[in-house]
């Protein structure tokens, strides 16, 4: 099955892994996958399930992930922050279609909060690593980090970095073991409690010596 419309492509086991998308049916799948580690999230802006999809489904920039299929299924997915240019376009608009002008502006202003990053010239980001519940524990997010690591390094990037929220024990785990360091923490209490956490870990690795 050729699902990368060209771009670099890694077969493991029945899995395939590729950046970007040539099969415009990948979005409303992988806004379903994204929907199902972030319904906390979803539920905290009074935004209903099919609804919430479809906010991701019309934010996502398929170019800018890397994603898992298992034969037709999205069962994988990790995002890129790279160049300006992210895995999903969030505007104001869409999320307002959807919410309550207060929820909607509140949650439009933590996404836009990155002041608290400390990002470094050639750095790149990831966001959004998600696997499907049925699909953990066989290794595919390790594969799709170590994807999105090797293309940083192909495209010139030293240091890659993510952030993790402080309930995901798994994903902090998994980056502890892979050699990222916390660089720093936020604690966001009450104003995320809703949406499943109360703080975020910003966590960094070195990919490159140049």
């Amino acid at each position: 099955m050729d699902v990368s419309g060209g771009e670099m492509s890694v077969q493991t086991n029945l899995v395939i892994i590729a950046k970007g998308s040539a099969r415009p049916v990948d979005r409303r799948a992988l806004g379903r996958l994204v929907y199902g580690a972030y319904k906390d999230v979803a539920r905290a802006l009074g935004m209903r399930e099919e609804a919430a999809i479809g906010v991701l489904a019309k934010a996502a920039d398929l170019e800018q992930c890397f994603i898992a299929w298992k034969g037709e299924s999205v069962v994988g997915f990790q995002g890129l922050v790279e160049r300006h240019a992210r895995p999903f376009r969030f505007r104001f608009q869409i999320i307002r279609e959807h919410c309550s002008f207060l929820r909607s502006l509140i949650y439009f202003l933590l996404l836009r909060a990155r002041s608290w990053r400390v990002l470094r010239p050639r750095e790149m980001m990831f966001e959004n690593l998600v696997v499907s519940p049925e699909e953990r524990k066989q290794g595919i997010g390790a594969r799709l980090v170590e994807r999105a690591e090797g293309y940083a390094k192909e495209n010139g990037y030293q240091t890659v970095s993510i952030e993790v929220v402080d309930t995901n024990l798994l994903a902090l785990g998994m980056f502890t073991r892979k050699s990222y360091a916390i660089i720093r923490s936020r604690h966001t209490g009450l104003l995320t409690r809703t949406a499943g956490f109360t703080g975020n870990h910003f966590m960094r690795k070195r990919v490159s010596a140049l």
